[in-house]
């Protein structure tokens, strides 16, 4: 729909709907997803589903009290090589796995170092998370990587303990971003 009027006017005349999926524009997704169960829709909503606190304690509200399901998505936690990354690990095909090693490649800032940037990589422990079923960390350690002028840290190094559950060992997962990498081992390419 072009228009909250438009959006307004379907959720009033189209009875027949079951759910809205959402894919507007970002700073649309709450607005729409609260509307949408408030009309007594399903919501099925693309990331982010709001931008603050607030905003997610109203939907979560909202959705709690008509009971109608609710889902936030990510397209690249639908793509196959996710979904295969995950089917792999589960089927044991590389064995245990007990380190997990991910990075952003360059620099977290912009090249000025003043500001954010503006696609920042928040997707790159999702397989891991997802396959190793790894949701809540015994210790988070993170240090600062580098300096820029008047922001702080250019980038950073960190590491999440997650303890053994019972269908894996004990991981750690170590991130790395601002330009810092993994060691790279013995006989693999460089990227």
């Amino acid at each position: 729909c072009a228009t909250f009027e438009n959006f307004e006017q379907m959720l009033d005349e189209q009875k027949d709907l079951d759910a809205i999926l959402c894919g507007t524009p970002d700073h649309l997704h709450a607005y729409v997803s609260a509307k949408s169960l408030r009309a007594g829709k399903h919501v099925y909503c693309e990331k982010p589903l709001t931008h603050n606190i607030w905003e997610a304690r109203t939907i979560a509200a909202i959705a709690k009290r008509t009971g109608l399901a609710t889902q936030m998505g990510n397209q690249g936690h639908s793509a196959d090589g996710m979904r295969e990354t995950c089917e792999w690990i589960w089927s044991g095909a590389i064995g245990n796995v007990r380190e997990v090693h991910a990075w952003v490649s360059g620099a977290r800032w912009n090249p000025g170092l003043t500001s954010q940037p503006a696609t920042p990589a928040c997707h790159d422990l999702d397989a891991a998370c997802w396959a190793l079923d790894l949701k809540h960390p015994t210790l988070v350690d993170f240090s600062g990587a580098g300096v820029g002028p008047g922001i702080g840290p250019h980038g950073c190094l960190g590491h999440y303990h997650f303890p053994a559950n019972d269908k894996r060992p004990a991981v750690q997962v170590t991130w790395y971003d601002g330009g810092l990498k993994p060691d790279i081992p013995e006989g693999w390419p460089a990227d």
